[in-house]
């Protein structure tokens, strides 16, 4: 990775230069991201990434915070800035700040376009040109059902005050993004910008939708993510135990790591279906994983925003069953490209997978309406597309 000591190879331009050289050379876009963990945020961004350079008019470069060694980078060879996480200490905020800031002084990009909030607030924070224009992804919807701490609360109002001193735009992953982000950081609506998640169709594509993978009775049921507690999994295991009673032979396979891992095989366990479950691990080869799977299933209960691995699994033709949360119901049809249930009820998830496993006409139909819903309306060449409007309307605004 290269450190920002050796991002030397454009010389900072004046205002001026900066405005004058941008009609004869492509717009450079620096993405930033936190490299510390990997989920499916991080690859949605470098999926984006290499859709926007293969337009002439945008060049992109990528810069993690902290060393991102998990990222499947692909070639990519990013700038490295020194982060130990810890965005709840305005110190180390500022610290990575000012590395951050020494990338932007060498690189001079028209556009920095940061992923996450701890990108947000130290990209906004590093930013000092007036000329450089600030772009923030907005990915997940605000927690819910908790009181909000006095630190939380502290880091909304810095994004809020730094977004506004900034004039920053937004790109929100669903339009329930947009609407709950507005008011959670009381943002101006018509600065955010609804661009729904993509996939690259090439790598995530349909074979046969909804053919059962195993010919031995045994039903497969494969989630990702994350294994924290906003993704519900516990819900799941509670849900399949009750399947597995009603006398479906099931294997569970979980795509992910987090510090829920233990937790969760204990609770198998103590159902007494931890024989049936496999804790994989990271994958990095996605669309291998997801076709080996009968069903799909996506339990979060909170701080979801267009999951990429529903649309992955969608592309795959793979049937899937969500909850009703965030932009899940903008790109899931109830009965027809997949079925929804409400969060944190394992009864309720338990029957959708009773009913999309047994029922084979219904998993095929569900599994090939997906497919052509998300292979019509999801590729990442129209985020691409997307994601370039809001670069010229960002620019025009430094005019």
């Amino acid at each position: 990775m290269t450190s920002p000591s050796q991002a030397v190879h454009r010389a900072p331009m004046s205002t001026l230069e900066h405005q004058q050289g941008r009609a004869s050379r492509p717009t450079l876009a620096l993405h930033v991201i936190n490299g510390r963990f990997f989920g499916g945020g991080h690859r949605s961004t470098l999926m984006l990434m290499n859709a926007l350079d293969r337009d002439q008019d945008v060049t992109t470069e990528l810069c993690t915070l902290g060393e991102g060694g998990d990222l499947p980078l692909k070639g990519r060879q990013p700038i490295m800035v020194e982060y130990n996480g810890q965005y709840n200490d305005p110190r180390m905020l500022w610290s990575a700040a000012q590395r951050l800031r020494a990338v932007l002084d060498s690189r001079a990009p028209d556009i920095v376009h940061t992923h996450g909030l701890d990108a947000d607030l130290i990209g906004m924070l590093a930013i000092r040109s007036g000329v450089t224009r600030h772009v923030c992804h907005l990915r997940i919807t605000p927690p819910k059902g908790r009181r909000e701490s006095w630190k939380a609360k502290l880091r909304r109002r810095l994004f809020r005050y730094l977004t506004h001193r900034r004039q920053s735009w937004f790109i929100a992953v669903s339009e329930a993004v947009r609407q709950e982000m507005a008011m959670y950081y009381g943002l101006p609506l018509h600065r955010i910008i609804t661009v729904r998640n993509g996939v690259d169709l090439s790598e995530f594509r349909a074979e046969h939708p909804g053919v059962q993978a195993n010919a031995n009775g045994l039903t497969i049921i494969g989630t990702a993510g994350r294994l924290e507690p906003m993704k519900g999994f516990e819900h799941l295991i509670a849900a399949l135990s009750q399947v597995q009673s009603r006398g479906l032979q099931l294997q569970l396979r979980i795509a992910g790591t987090g510090s829920e891992r233990d937790a969760l095989q204990r609770q198998a366990d103590s159902l007494g279906i931890g024989q049936n479950i496999t804790f994989v691990g990271h994958v990095r080869d996605m669309a291998a994983f997801y076709s080996g799977l009968d069903v799909f299933v996506l339990p979060s209960v909170s701080t979801e925003g267009l999951p990429l691995v529903l649309l992955e699994a969608m592309s795959m033709g793979v049937a899937v069953v969500a909850t009703r949360l965030a932009g899940a119901p903008e790109v899931i049809d109830n009965d027809v490209t997949g079925l929804l249930v409400s969060p944190e009820d394992p009864n309720a998830l338990a029957d959708a997978i009773w009913r999309v496993a047994t029922t084979g006409d219904l998993r095929q139909r569900m599994a090939a309406s997906g497919a052509s819903h998300v292979r019509e309306n999801f590729s990442v060449e129209r985020v691409a597309a997307e994601v370039m409007q809001v670069y010229t309307q960002a620019l025009a605004d430094s005019q």
